[in-house]
């Protein structure tokens, strides 16, 4: 039983050529769907920025930094820092629910407790 074991781990099959040819097909497709991923998240950014234009040349950058809304005829004036800051003040409190209970799932899932 020792020898067939001995065997099995000894003998060391090396891949075929066509096992290869697939390994380096599936690094350049991974690379070029990775490229991808990044032009078309340049592309939302740069397609945000120019639709964009209009608004910061008639309010300005301050946009981002006040709180003030007031929609009224005549006195527009307006304000995202309540909406950011909402935003990132939620999506904190999500990573904080969020981290824990994946990093927990992971170390469970990884230290073989599952039957």
């Amino acid at each position: 039983m020792v020898a067939e074991a001995n065997n099995v781990r000894g003998e060391s099959r090396g891949r075929t050529p066509g096992e290869k040819t697939l390994d380096r097909s599936f690094i350049w497709l991974t690379k070029i769907f990775a490229f991808l991923i990044a032009a078309i998240l340049v592309g939302i950014a740069v397609t945000v920025a120019w639709k964009a234009m209009p608004a910061i040349g008639e309010y300005g950058l301050g946009f981002l930094f006040t709180s003030a809304w007031n929609p009224v005829e005549g006195q527009e004036e307006y304000g995202a820092l309540p909406m950011i800051y909402g935003t990132l003040v939620s999506s904190a409190i999500a990573l904080l629910i969020a981290v824990p209970l994946g990093l927990g799932t992971a170390i469970f899932l990884s230290e073989d407790f599952i039957p």
